[in-house]
């Protein structure tokens, strides 16, 4: 599998294996209010609603709501707010899971983003802390939430109906020796999978983790047969319709560039770090003349004035 560039990526959703049936990916935005897409940097729309497009073809766009904010740098980004009760988004066309209709045994989301938010504390295996949570979330006692804890540590949880010697809810952190709160742009990932029974979160192209599960761990969703969970971005899910309920705290405070979420698939150490390494130079210091059209030549010189004629000849 060439994943060497997003490109690659979606052609390789595009030749019909499995890791397509289950995929939405939201990368270089293009935000619509409507059918008009969005030009303006840093502006928010109130009484309007921007959407995010699903670029993988499965129609899984994220509805905005009027307190995310654009910004047309680095190929496009949001930024989310947790004080606003308005600043998030909610995923569309009906994708849900849990309810003894759809369960995830497979599971890579990748992140692009960036915060500097620090409120809270980073927690041991087995707890938790909600106060930047979360950039992708299908409940985390239901089905699964990836996050940043309010100190800055990468955190994944989640529910199955066996969790395989974890936690009831994993609760599963990448340490603290390495911070993702720095104001800086980073690609955070997880993979989950039954068949290999192993839970991996990932920095910046690099295996953070590895946890290893007893051989009994089962599917995210699982544990419930009766309720379905609705995907929230920058807030925490409890809904059980598109645009539901949210939880009484949590909500991330940060910049999101690019969602990547497979519900059928795990990606490899090495495809993970192709994917790091294509896209890492559009969020460099110097990445801005991506949006930037080249400048116009410089004009040419005035034409020098003619040389005066010789005096008189006495």
């Amino acid at each position: 599998k060439d994943i060497s560039s997003w490109n690659d990526i979606l052609l390789l959703l595009n030749t019909g294996e499995e890791i397509f049936t289950g995929s939405t990916i939201f990368q270089n935005i293009t935000l619509r209010v409507g059918d008009v897409p969005l030009s303006t940097t840093a502006l928010t729309w109130p009484g309007a609603t921007m959407s995010w497009s699903d670029e993988s073809g499965n129609n899984n766009d994220v509805i905005l709501l009027d307190g995310v904010k654009f910004n047309s740098k680095y190929g496009g980004y949001v930024s989310f707010d947790a004080s606003l009760s308005n600043s998030r988004g909610y995923i569309s066309n009906d994708l849900h899971y849990a309810g003894g209709t759809k369960v995830i045994e497979e599971l890579t989301v990748l992140v692009w983003m960036r915060t500097n938010y620090s409120n809270g504390e980073n927690t041991p295996d087995g707890s938790y802390d909600i106060n930047q949570s979360s950039f992708i979330d299908f409940d985390r006692s239901e089905v699964f939430n990836f996050y940043l804890e309010g100190a800055g540590q990468l955190k994944f949880s989640g529910s199955s109906s066996n969790s395989g010697g974890f936690s009831e809810y994993y609760d599963l952190g990448a340490g603290t020796d390495e911070l993702y709160n720095d104001g800086e742009w980073h690609l955070l990932g997880v993979t989950f999978s039954v068949s290999n029974q192993k839970i991996k979160l990932f920095a910046d192209g690099v295996l953070k983790k590895t946890f290893s599960a007893n051989g009994t761990m089962t599917a995210l969703g699982s544990h419930s047969a009766s309720l379905r969970r609705y995907g929230m971005i920058a807030d925490v899910s409890k809904a059980a319709v598109e645009n539901g309920a949210t939880g009484s705290a949590g909500g991330y405070t940060g910049d999101l560039a690019a969602i990547i979420f497979h519900d059928s698939t795990t990606l490899t150490d090495a495809e993970i770090e192709s994917v790091f390494k294509a896209q890492t130079q559009r969020f460099s210091s110097s990445a801005e003349y991506i949006q930037s059209p080249p400048s116009p030549p410089p004009s040419p010189p005035p034409p020098l004035p003619p040389p005066s004629p010789p005096p008189p000849l006495p």
